[in-house]
């Protein structure tokens, strides 16, 4: 009888210890259900946080208080985020195999998942560098200009423009390249205010040579070592002549200290430290010793960089004027110096690619919308994740984990009906159309996909 059992449940595939569970002596597996459940926490957070992150990136670029540092620290955030969101979809299926052998296989498993997100962390932004470096220095130098014609129409500096009003087409708006009419014009806005600064920095650096020219003769060619010997010379005067306004005889102690502060504008004190004697001098008669004094207390106590010129936002110190003997050597500085705008700065085609801050200008054109591409991928990977991690327990699908985030995120892809109208950027996805039909695709539905985001959340 045994016998014939143990061959009935051969054939059906089944042993006496599962008749036994179906007969109510199943045990719930607890650790089987906590390893899934916590990967699904962590992914939907990620999710949560990279929807929030575009949201940012998004209403950031179409804004025109946003400082390139917001930029560039919202990129790098995305970047990231995208690098840990590409690797936890396809790695974390080892964090399920894993929890069913030890913790310190876990561990181990997290330390090279958190190794393959840093690998591609740098991946990331080597690709953007490969982008910045390819770029032609004609099209670096367009790209550049673009960017300016970006912020200044974001300010209101220009006519309104359509693409200003939609966020996704200000991220896009490189491609306005590839309409002549638009490029044509964006290169006439460029090089008119471009000339324009020019002019208008020379015009004010002329109006106020005069006034400069005074500070300039006093502290402007002097060196620290220079106005820190100066100011010890009249420091060690001044304590001298306060030593003899003193007398015995109270009424010609008043007398000669009423005399030396009729002649030099400073009250007598023989004990002053340095810093007294600084503060002291912004109520000497003479405009040095004032300026002296607040240079002291400024530099503190000539230990830094002299700011002896201010104009706006911009303070000229000390060394800028390193061998200024005239006019025109001012004017010089002074558009040097206040060159930071980006018509101001006026790269060439031989200096475009060398340059880093025109680099840096050429990356704000091209980074964002790459990096806006690779987080909708990783959204909808991970969404795809989130499916299979609901689907871990059925008996097919809990093999294919690794899979079906590649699956979902095409399949949505495909399934997604991409706009059709950008503002003022029909001409260049024309281009991309006809010259990158594989990126045209995808960016068609990257920027459906940004549409649907910011609709979902007005």
């Amino acid at each position: 009888m045994d016998r014939l059992v143990r061959e009935a449940n051969m054939w059906r595939g089944r042993t006496s210890a599962d008749d036994a569970e179906v007969a109510g002596e199943r045990k719930f597996d607890l650790a089987a259900v906590i390893g899934p459940a916590v990967l699904f926490v962590i992914t939907a957070v990620y999710l949560a946080y990279e929807l929030h992150w575009q949201l940012d990136l998004l209403h950031t670029m179409g804004s025109a208080h946003a400082s390139r540092d917001d930029v560039d620290w919202l990129v790098l955030e995305g970047r990231a985020l995208a690098a840990f969101g590409l690797t936890w979809a396809f790695l974390k299926t080892m964090l399920l195999r894993s929890a069913k052998d030890s913790m310190s296989s876990m561990v181990v498993t997290f330390v090279l998942v958190g190794g393959a997100t840093l690998l591609m962390f740098t991946a990331i932004g080597r690709l953007y560098d490969a982008v910045i470096d390819e770029l032609p220095a004609d099209t670096s130098l367009h790209l550049y200009k673009v960017a300016a014609h970006r912020q200044w129409s974001l300010a209101g500096d220009l006519p309104r423009d359509a693409s200003a009003a939609d966020p996704v087409a200000v991220m896009l708006w490189p491609l306005k390249m590839a309409d002549s009419a638009q490029s044509a014009g964006i290169e006439q806005v460029f090089d008119k205010r471009a000339d324009g600064f020019r002019e208008g920095a020379s015009e004010q650096a002329r109006k106020l040579w005069p006034q400069a020219k005074e500070k300039l003769a006093a502290f402007g060619a002097a060196g620290s070592g220079e106005l820190r010997s100066k100011f010890e010379d009249y420091y060690a005067k001044y304590v001298d002549g306060s030593q003899q306004t003193r007398s015995i005889i109270s009424s010609w102690q008043e007398r000669r200290s009423n005399y030396f502060q009729d002649l030099t504008g400073i009250t007598p004190n023989p004990g002053a430290t340095r810093e007294q004697f600084a503060t002291a001098l912004l109520s000497a008669k003479i405009n040095q010793l004032r300026q002296l004094g607040q240079l002291y207390l400024d530099t503190k106590g000539f230990t830094l960089d002299p700011v002896v010129f201010q104009s706006g936002d911009v303070a000229y110190n000390a060394s800028d004027f390193e061998g200024v003997r005239n006019e025109s050597d001012f004017v010089r500085v002074v558009i040097k110096k206040a060159a930071g705008g980006m018509a101001a700065m006026v790269p060439t085609l031989g200096t475009v690619k060398s340059r880093p801050e025109a680099s840096n200008i050429v990356a704000s054109a091209v980074v964002p919308p790459i990096s806006m591409t690779l987080s909708t991928v990783s959204i909808l990977v991970n969404a795809g994740a989130l499916l299979g991690l609901l689907c871990v327990r059925l008996p097919v699908l809990r093999h294919l984990q690794a899979v079906i985030p590649l699956v979902f995120a095409a399949g949505v892809l495909v399934a997604l009906r991409p706009t059709q109208s950008l503002p003022g950027l029909d001409a260049g996805m024309a281009w991309l159309h006809a010259n990158l039909t594989p990126v045209a695709w995808l960016i068609e539905r990257v920027v459906t996909f940004e549409h649907l985001l910011l609709n979902i959340t007005r």
